[in-house]
């Protein structure tokens, strides 16, 4: 069989901490599909915020990383023409973007194909959940401004879309005005290694005493942390209410700062910094509640990482995890519904511990049946031999 190479940019990739769930998503194909398809990874070499590239790690020039082969490019090397250097120094099958609004990472490539300065490869591009309502409300009017040039200059045109569900699928096609036939749905590959861990045993609240709240992800407007501190300020049980994860936005920070002080004595709030990839199990395994009022994801692995091992969910119904009550595995409620969020806290703090047990073998057990679907895999596997091959084909006959 022969391997189809597949030249992939991605503003960030391992060892990346702090840039969540497309490093994963990558990481996961990467790994399932390393025997098939071989992925050439552009990144920068820094993470994010960062002044300094990763330790350890070669700058400018190709090296094996894992399964994959990773160019970590230093800021200088993002100019269009330093861009166009790398990319023609390689063959490859496909080009896959993972973002529609990066200007290094996105427009700069397509504005090269744009003037015939790229090799004359199909591209696919996975916007990995920026036309979500909640996403095009942040920088709206940029956002808005650029949609438009890429309709008028057709920057975007003769392109294969990547989404991760029908509901993204129906956000590309409605933010693009783009045919259906371009949008492809393949779901977001969850870390496999997961399924064969085994419960947890979760001791952290064993007097009861206390509810354990976890809030995991990038402090930022679209995580909506702010949203989950607004809705303690109602809750009169004992709660202990950790965060994790970068200060990606230290003005939102400091918002949400100033509402950690207004909260009452029986609130207690700890940010706990960020968790390495490795130890991000094990850290929602010390939990009874994973508290995400996302603005919008596209997939959200941590959410599937909270589930693996058993600790329910309240989560916005700005994810593809729906109907989670019915399943066992927690509750996605709408945003403006503040006090259905209130509620569902008040209830778990009324739970014993043997009943905080229950809810977790049963989110465990309903989190294998929705998360490890073989059907994902071979969506996947399709995804991208139709863009090498018949959508490759369709192109070279233009």
């Amino acid at each position: 069989m022969t391997v189809k190479k597949i030249l992939t940019f991605l503003p960030y990739y391992t060892p990346s901490v702090k840039a969540g769930g497309p490093v994963k998503s990558l990481n996961n194909l990467v790994s399932v599909f390393n025997e098939e398809l071989e992925f050439w990874v552009v990144t920068r070499d820094r993470d994010i915020g960062d002044v300094k590239p990763y330790k350890n790690i070669e700058i400018n020039t190709w090296s094996k990383v894992g399964d994959a082969f990773v160019f970590y490019a230093s800021p200088d090397q993002l100019s269009f023409f330093k861009l166009g250097r790398i990319i023609r120094g390689l063959t490859y099958d496909l080009l896959y973007l993972n973002s529609f609004f990066s200007f290094a990472f996105s427009i700069k490539l397509l504005t090269l194909r744009k003037f015939r300065l790229l090799p004359h490869v199909p591209i696919l591009l996975a916007p990995r959940g920026e036309f979500s309502p909640g996403a095009l409300q942040l920088k709206k009017i940029k956002k808005a401004l650029f949609i438009l040039v890429s309709k008028l200059t057709k920057l975007h045109g003769t392109l294969l879309w990547h989404a991760s569900t029908k509901l993204e699928k129906k956000e590309i096609i409605s933010s693009l005005d783009i045919h259906s036939d371009s949008v492809l749905i393949a779901k977001n590959l969850p870390t496999f290694q997961a399924k064969d861990n085994k419960l947890i045993i979760h001791n952290s609240s064993q007097d009861g005493s206390n509810l354990r709240i976890v809030f995991l992800s990038r402090i930022s407007p679209k995580k909506n942390l702010e949203f989950a501190l607004n809705c303690l300020l109602s809750i009169k049980s004992s709660v202990i209410f950790d965060i994790y994860g970068p200060k990606e936005d230290l003005d939102y920070w400091m918002v949400c700062e100033g509402l950690i002080k207004t909260l009452p004595e029986n609130i207690v709030v700890n940010y706990r910094g960020m968790v390495l990839p490795d130890d991000v199990n094990f850290t929602f395994s010390q939990y009874d509640l994973f508290f995400f009022p996302t603005h919008g994801e596209n997939y959200g692995h941590v959410i599937a990482e909270s589930l693996a091992v058993g600790t329910s969910v309240l989560l916005s119904d700005q994810t593809p995890w729906r109907n989670l009550q019915a399943d066992s595995l927690g509750w996605d409620l709408p945003l403006v519904d503040e006090t259905g969020f209130i509620k569902v806290i008040d209830a778990i703090s009324c739970m014993s511990v043997d009943e905080r047990a229950n809810m977790r073998e049963k989110t465990i057990l309903a989190a294998n049946q929705r998360i490890f679907n073989s059907g994902d895999i071979e969506a996947n596997r399709h995804l991208f031999l139709y863009a090498i091959n018949e959508f490759g084909k369709r192109m070279v006959l233009k």
